[in-house]
């Protein structure tokens, strides 16, 4: 029995071993190698196209679906270390080692113009969300912000103690954030330009700062190897990563504000689990070369894109569902297998029976994790009256997270409804997470806190297929 149990034993711990060798790898869409060292690119917001810039001095614009090179942009003298797209689509604009801001036309590649108005390398850029300015960060110590149309300075921040690394707004423009070789993160107000709070947790030099897409978290990278991720009202950390043995180059969360990737001198690419801040999938060894300079997230939620500094172009497919819940049940197998050591042969047979069990239930611990966190992060009562079908009695709203939803209101109360809507409350949220992401079964709207009359928002539904209409 002693030698049945001892087999068992090592069975578990080498398919223990095996969970660890395994770890699970992005799966490649695409890869592309230039000549020249890549230390700048972008996504378009259409998830369409890709700009890169680097050591050839001039840019490229590739279609993100193919890799198929679309147009190639000439006009700086020296290595290119910035590079966005504006919102809308119709420019890019780049800064470089030449100390020279080029705002190009994203269509036709000619120049609008350009300036050399830093002291120093431009380090990163970023376009305000509704394209009419944009920010610069320099070497020189300062960030810069600039009407994209008449290309006048609108205002300088000059307040970190070394250089400034990386520039990025929020969502509606009202806050801009600035990280530093001073190991610090000030958020700015846009309208006074005074500094609303500053985060110093890093302990080196901070290489990228980025908002959630709803406005309400950064997270960070620094050469210290850590990625953080900031509450920006409680004014404090959530949590932060040992990304990367050698630097963390670049950052973002996806649009979904469920994951969030990373590139680092140790030419990996990482994406990590916001629910629990531990590793979800990681390129395959080799597949980078050289230090992953930047990343980017596609705004579809289906792409990865990565550049490193010897000049490798990759496109990733984003982790799936499958394998955020298959990270977290692989760790929470690994622990379970170490428990073998310190019971009795009965527990220890007993607890191996119920395996499967087990399995089942950390896969409903990871899915109830992830809703309550979807629910603390996202802005998941943004709702948009699409119309009222009046036959019906039911109106039909529209999410960014659900797709489309419904509302029964009886015809009498219809017009008030709508009217009041903007001021709605919502609560007491039913949200489920399947593989085609989160389903919102159930929620009420209370448009008068003075009245107990509440709204039941439910799955919208297709009469003739008898589907849910969801999110596609």
């Amino acid at each position: 029995m002693k030698k049945q149990r001892l087999f068992l034993l090592v069975a578990i711990l080498f398919g223990c071993m095996q969970l660890n060798a395994q770890k699970q790898n992005l799966t490649g869409v695409w890869k592309i190698q230039v000549p020249h060292g890549i230390l700048a690119m972008d996504v378009s917001n259409d998830s369409k196209k890709i700009v890169t810039g680097g050591l050839s001095n001039q840019l490229t614009v590739w279609e993100l679906a193919t890799g198929k090179k679309l147009i190639e942009l000439k006009g700086h003298t020296d290595n290119i270390v910035s590079v966005r797209f504006s919102p809308n689509g119709r420019y890019i604009v780049s800064g470089g080692v030449d100390k020279t801001i080029i705002l190009w036309d994203a269509i036709t590649g000619d120049i609008i113009r350009q300036k050399i108005d830093h002291g120093d390398y431009v380090r990163d850029l970023v376009f305000s969300p509704d394209s009419k300015s944009f920010a610069s960060a320099s070497w020189d110590g300062t960030a810069i912000i600039w009407d994209t149309f008449s290309g006048q300075r609108i205002n300088t921040i000059s307040s970190h103690n070394d250089n400034v690394t990386a520039v990025d707004f929020n969502f509606d423009g009202s806050e801009l954030i600035t990280g530093s070789g001073d190991h610090s993160i000030c958020v700015w107000d846009t309208k006074t330009w005074a500094k609303k709070y500053e985060h110093k947790e890093h302990t080196d030099e901070v290489w990228d700062a980025r908002f959630s897409p709803n406005g309400r978290y950064i997270v960070s990278g620094a050469w210290d190897n850590m990625c953080r991720v900031w509450d920006i009202a409680a004014k404090k950390q959530v949590f932060r990563i040992n990304a990367h043995v050698s630097d963390v180059w670049s950052t973002t969360f996806t649009p979904d504000q469920q994951l969030i990737v990373t590139g680092g001198g140790d030419n990996y690419v990482r994406v990590w689990d916001v629910t629990n801040g531990e590793l979800v999938a990681e390129s395959p060894e080799g597949m980078h070369n050289g230090s992953v300079e930047s990343v980017a997230v596609s705004q579809d939620n289906k792409n990865i894109v990565s550049v490193d500094r010897n000049g490798n172009l990759v496109v990733w497919h984003l982790p799936t569902y499958e394998q955020r819940i298959s990270a977290y049940t692989n760790r929470k197998y690994e622990e379970w297998s170490k428990k073998s050591q310190y019971e009795k042969q009965e527990e220890y047979i007993s607890r191996l029976e119920k395996k499967t069990d087990f399995i089942e239930d950390w896969k409903k611990e990871y899915q109830a994790l992830s809703v309550n966190t979807f629910i603390k992060m996202t802005d998941w009562t943004n709702f948009q009256i699409l119309g009222y079908d009046a036959e019906k009695s039911v109106f039909k709203l529209s999410s960014p997270y659900f797709g489309k939803v419904a509302v029964k209101v009886p015809n009498r109360d219809a017009e008030k409804f709508e009217q009041s809507f903007k001021s709605a409350t919502f609560a007491e949220p039913t949200i489920s997470l399947t593989e085609k992401g989160f389903i919102l079964q159930k929620a009420t709207i209370q448009l008068d806190p003075n009245s107990r009359k509440n709204y039941t928002i439910s799955p919208l539904f297709d009469d003739e297929l008898g589907e849910v209409i969801g999110k596609q």
